[in-house]
């Protein structure tokens, strides 16, 4: 073996990390703090998904039944009101399952607000009303209340104002509980929109957005994302070394005149490895997640994709291992191959599924399916 500091320029930037370990000692840091980094980030995306991601999913698809009801559509995530009553019927259930809403749910809520809930309408002349709904007075209602809602919105009721309004909009806050005045462990924010903007119809849309109140004081898994944090921060030393490196190796080379003369762009490039904005790129999503992770509220959703989208590149950045191994490298040999024959292929079919697209469009405009030009192109 021979010493580290003698290694020839061509084998410093052309061997593999394990051949540059077999022949000058120089141990495969790098290798190491990213297969170090697969245990936490992956641990933490089956955590979570364990953890929140069912029960947050199983509890939205409770709150479309409450506030949609079985009209809702899983294709369009929205449930179409097609006559005045229908719309009356479901503001209706909206307001009246949100003050009961622990009435119709087997796990606790605590309303941020139990006594009114404000509703948006927004005017297709630009105005904007905010009217409040009283729970004292809209529950005592024999009626479920619709006395009460012809009084405080009677534009809902008389169908020649109705065509005026464009949408409307309740905005419901609450904590789901742990148990019956117990800690908090999601603070939700869920959104009725009924959006008259098509004519002929109203759809009934659900925003909901779940934030994580378990994380507010020093948890276990911070101490994970402390960990991934520094271990991404040794890997972007390692890289800028790197680079380092081959910036020096250029310089050498440019005060070679006949040397240089000889290089082509490609000889240049070759000494860049197309792994290291991979790395980058990695190890900024990595740090993301780490962060977001380490927030006191954070957001389920957003949370969960910054750790896959963070997951996903910690995977892929492993493959750059396999050239180490031709026998294991097949996937990506095959898709160099055949990237160009693939590309061309379907340069050729667009025009053919435009054309079919959008004659779908006009052909079949009653149709669901090719209602528009969007759905055409995915139908």
């Amino acid at each position: 073996r021979a010493p580290s500091g003698s290694t020839p320029i061509v084998d410093q930037h052309f061997l593999n990390p394990f051949e540059k370990w077999l022949r000058y000692g120089r141990f495969p840091w790098h290798f190491v703090v990213h297969v170090l980094l697969l245990l936490p980030v992956t641990l933490e995306a089956t955590y979570f998904f364990e953890r929140d991601i069912r029960h947050v999913s199983r509890t939205m698809r409770h709150f479309r039944y409450l506030f949609i009801g079985d009209k809702y559509d899983s294709v369009s995530h929205s449930a179409e009101l097609h006559t005045p009553k229908e719309l009356q019927i479901a503001v209706n259930r909206s307001i009246a399952n949100y003050f009961s809403i622990n009435e119709h749910s087997v796990v606790s809520f605590s309303l941020d607000d139990d006594e009114v809930v404000y509703i948006t309408a927004f005017g297709r002349d630009g105005h904007t009303d905010i009217i409040p709904i009283a729970r004292s007075r809209f529950m005592s209602e024999v009626d479920g209340g619709q006395v009460y809602l012809r009084e405080r919105m009677p534009f809902l009721y008389n169908t020649r104002d109705l065509p005026g309004l464009r949408s409307l909009s309740l905005l419901h806050t609450f904590e789901e509980l742990e148990g019956y005045q117990s800690g908090c462990l999601y603070r939700w924010r869920v959104q009725t929109t009924f959006d008259g903007a098509e004519a002929g119809v109203f759809k009934l849309q659900l925003g909901e957005s779940a934030f994580d109140c378990q994380a507010k004081a020093w948890h276990w898994n911070h101490g994970y994302n402390f960990g991934v944090v520094s271990l991404c921060a040794i890997s972007l030393c390692l890289l800028i070394r790197k680079v380092l490196r081959c910036s020096h190796t250029i310089r050498r080379l440019r005060g070679s005149p006949e040397a240089w003369g000889s290089l082509t762009c490609g000889d240049i490039a070759s000494l860049f490895s197309p792994w290291w904005p991979v790395m980058l790129v990695m190890h900024v999503a990595q740090i993301r997640a780490s962060l977001v992770c380490m927030q006191s509220e954070p957001e389920i959703g957003y949370r969960f994709s910054c750790i896959g989208l963070s997951c996903f590149l910690t995977w892929l950045n492993i493959c750059q291992y396999f050239e180490s191994f031709p026998g294991f490298y097949y996937a990506f040999h095959t898709l160099s191959q055949s990237a160009r024959g693939v590309l061309r292929f379907v340069t050729s079919v667009v025009p053919l599924y435009l054309a079919f697209a959008l004659l779908g469009v006009c052909l079949f405009w009653r149709s669901p399916v090719f209602a528009t030009p969007t759905n055409s192109f995915c139908a």
